[in-house]
């Protein structure tokens, strides 16, 4: 439930920055969005403990190595979005690609017990 609100949380403030006309809105924005990528990157590793007890170090590794090349392959193509179709909607799309890939797990994958 925590890590649903808080993905949430990120997910809707890139959102929002489609309808920003001013400075201090994308400041109360990013506080949101990292609260809520703060706290999503603690909770996986939680979770993956949960899941796996046999060799749970390399999981939780190789999971947080997922992150890090996602990162560097989002770039180019956020990039390329940004220059095809401008931030406003290159927000829009991240924050729908982060629902996909962020929210939906949460309400239909993660659990704390897998027995």
């Amino acid at each position: 439930m925590v890590m649903s609100v808080l993905s949430l949380f990120l997910v809707l403030s890139y959102a929002a920055m489609f309808f920003y006309n001013s400075l201090w809105q994308f400041y109360i924005s990013g506080f949101f969005a990292g609260l809520g990528m703060s706290c999503t990157m603690t909770v996986i590793p939680t979770v993956l403990n949960n899941w796996f007890k046999k060799r749970n170090g390399f999981v939780i590794g190789l999971t947080m190595s997922a992150s890090g090349i996602a990162g560097a392959l989002f770039s180019p193509v956020c990039s390329k979005i940004i220059v095809a179709l401008g931030w406003r909607v290159t927000a829009l799309i991240m924050a729908l690609i982060g629902f996909v890939l962020i929210v939906l797990p949460c309400w239909f994958i993660l659990v704390t017990n897998p027995e």
